[in-house]
Parts: C-alpha cells; structure tokens; sequence
C-alpha cells in the first residue's frame, strides 16, 4: 500500500503525506496500546512536494516512529508538524526508556535517518537521556524550487 499511495501523484503535497503518517501511525500506536498524539501547527499552510522530499519526508517519520515503537518500551508517542521561516521542522517524541547518546552503537535506523535528511538539505536533532525517553527532530527547508509553498483551500486541520 506504502508504494501504491508514493506513486499517486494526488499525494504529492504535504497534506497528503500528513493524512497517511498520521493514519498509518494511528493503527500501530492500537495495535500496541501506545497512546498517541498529533500536533499540526502548520494550518493553512501546505507544501508541493517533489518525489525525492515525498519519499525521504515519510520515511523519516516512519523510522523515527517505528524506532520508538520497536525500542523505547514508551507508552505513549506524539509527532508534531511546525513550519516556520522556511523550514519545516517535524518532532517524534516517545516516553520510553531513552538510551546515552555519547555510547550508543549507531545502527541502520540512526544511520537512515542521517542519510534520508541529508538528501533533502535538512538537518537532524536526537534528544534522549537514559529513563526520560527520546525526540528526534529533523528540519528541512522549504521554498527553494523543490518545495512551492501554495495556500492550502481548507482551514481544516488534520
């Protein structure tokens, strides 16, 4: 399903990729009995996203997710949208168990995440103590020919 919805050209905006993670991230936090909670400040604003930030955007949503899910043992899950000054900046913050940033071995989920936000210009921020959980904040710019800021038609907020 991930690959019919990243083909369909309908999807191409950041609404859309909101709608998906949101829904996608809604049926796992059930699933698993993790509460989950969703802040979109970015109402009334949406993006024109190209295939490559399409892709890369989801992705780093969905591995941040699925790490917290995976490895924090947390009980609950928010992910919260800003766009400010260009930039869109996107928060994955669990409550779990957290880990020492200066000894922990970098695996393919951490590297991922390094390399997907590279490839959009965007920059990566973890935030973890031990027994106090994690966030992972990425930002990436917008505006600069490969994102076209355009007034959204809805005042709704998802």
């Amino acid at each position: 399903r991930d690959i019919i919805w990243a083909t369909n050209v309908k999807n191409d905006d950041l609404e859309a990729l909101k709608i998906k993670s949101k829904e996608s991230c809604m049926q796992i936090c059930e699933s698993r009995n993790i509460r989950f909670s969703w802040r979109d400040n970015n109402a009334g604003t949406n993006y024109q996203l190209s295939p490559i930030h399409k892709r890369n955007i989801y992705l780093l949503i969905k591995e941040s997710f699925m790490n917290a899910v995976k490895h924090s043992d947390c009980s609950a899950i928010s992910i919260e949208f800003q766009s400010r000054k260009n930039k869109l900046r996107i928060s994955v913050k669990d409550d779990g168990k957290g880990f020492d940033l200066n000894t922990v071995q970098r695996g393919n989920g951490l590297e991922n995440l390094s390399k997907r936000v590279e490839e959009v210009n965007g920059k990566l921020k973890l935030n973890s103590q031990v027994g106090m959980g994690t966030e992972v904040v990425f930002s990436i710019p917008v505006g600069k020919g490969y994102l076209k800021n355009f007034p959204f038609l809805s005042a709704e907020n998802t």
